[in-house]
């Protein structure tokens, strides 16, 4: 979306004509509109330092697997398995649906 902002503004549409062609808030255009690359770049790795590890990474090999060994395994059997694996998993069956699909991709 930077790089996209960045060529819009370089053919000179103001950021009000950018926001409507990418459809996103304008706010979001002006928060990009003049900070450079190294900004931008400095801004994408404070997000990923401050993303949180996820608690499935701890049943990360586990899931891969029953992926890897079971093909059409779905994430609610995934769910089922490491319920029965371990005693102490408390999470919900959507965060391993939603892990399952990251991790699928």
């Amino acid at each position: 979306m930077f790089e996209e902002i960045k060529k819009l503004k370089s053919i000179k549409l103001k950021p009000s004509q950018v926001a409507k062609k990418l459809n996103i808030d304008n706010r979001t255009v002006k928060k990009y509109w003049n900070m450079s690359e190294a900004d931008f770049l400095n801004l994408l790795s404070t997000f990923s330092k401050n993303k949180p590890a996820s608690k499935l990474d701890f049943f990360k090999s586990d899931i891969l697997e029953y992926l890897n060994t079971f093909h059409d395994f779905t994430a609610a059997q995934i769910f089922d398995s490491l319920k029965e694996k371990n005693s102490n998993f408390s999470l919900s069956e959507s965060s391993v649906r939603k892990y399952v699909a990251n991790l699928k991709k």
